[in-house]
């Protein structure tokens, strides 16, 4: 006997611009609307996200610096779930600011050249005379 209606939505989008030879910046940013559930919903959410790397030795060292969501230290989540018989409410917190570096390099040779399969077809239970 329970029912639930709502509408929800998610989006992002980022740009990357080229700083130098080799050198990149991006930035990202997310929303979700409040999700909709048999029980309840979840609160919205946004993030947002900047990188920069930067290629070393013909593009075969890479570094690369990032952070996720650099303005919230922090995000606080609190709802309520209904169900037959019980009632559940939620509320913590829990951090939200992220930083990542990593450095990776390739070591071998990635050929792009792509072979492409030889195809064909044999009618070989034709043969002269049209039987």
């Amino acid at each position: 006997d329970l029912s639930n209606q709502g509408f929800s939505f998610r989006g992002n989008g980022g740009v990357r611009a080229t700083l130098w030879k080799d050198a990149s910046i991006s930035a990202n940013y997310g929303f979700s609307s409040a999700q909709v559930y048999l029980q309840g919903r979840s609160p919205g959410y946004s993030y947002t996200s900047m990188g920069f790397s930067q290629y070393f030795l013909n593009r075969k060292l890479a570094l690369n610096v990032s952070v996720s969501d650099p303005f919230h230290k922090t995000r606080h989540r609190e709802g309520d779930q209904k169900g037959i018989g019980y009632t559940t409410h939620y509320d913590y917190t829990y951090y939200e600011r992220t930083a990542r570096v990593s450095l990776s390099y390739n070591f071998g040779k990635l050929d792009q050249a792509v072979k492409k399969a030889r195809r064909g077809i044999s009618n070989d239970d034709v043969k002269s005379g049209g039987q």
